[in-house]
């Protein structure tokens, strides 16, 4: 059987702990909050966001900035920068170093900017 230590071991605690029927058939485990924070109109705000000047005195955006700004702007009532990272690479917007060179995405925005200035 290809089975790990670590699910022997469960399965061996809830034999002595409980019984054997729990053991062989666990309870249900409790269903997820939506795993995805960011979408939709927030999500796009934060692409446009992204895609925007930096704030003054940066050369770029970071994640941790752009999670601030979020929580700023009043969208979430706190949001990390992994959940920013991770509804940028969903766009691929960003890399392992952070926002970085940005996709097709950032260049449509930035015309579209241009067009209406």
């Amino acid at each position: 059987m290809d089975v790990g230590l670590s699910t022997i071991g469960r399965v061996r605690r809830r034999f002595v702990t409980e019984s054997l029927e729990s053991a062989i058939h666990p309870r249900p485990r409790p269903p997820r909050p939506d795993k995805v924070k960011i979408q939709g109109e927030v999500e796009r705000h934060l692409i446009r966001l992204a895609c925007s000047d930096p704030p003054a005195g940066r050369c770029c955006w970071t994640l941790e900035l752009l999670a601030d700004e979020l929580i700023a702007l009043g969208c979430f009532p706190k949001v990390s920068r992994e959940t920013v990272r991770q509804a940028l690479k969903k766009t691929r917007m960003a890399n392992s170093t952070g926002i970085g060179r940005l996709s097709e995405l950032y260049w449509l925005f930035r015309c579209a900017n241009r067009e209406q200035k």
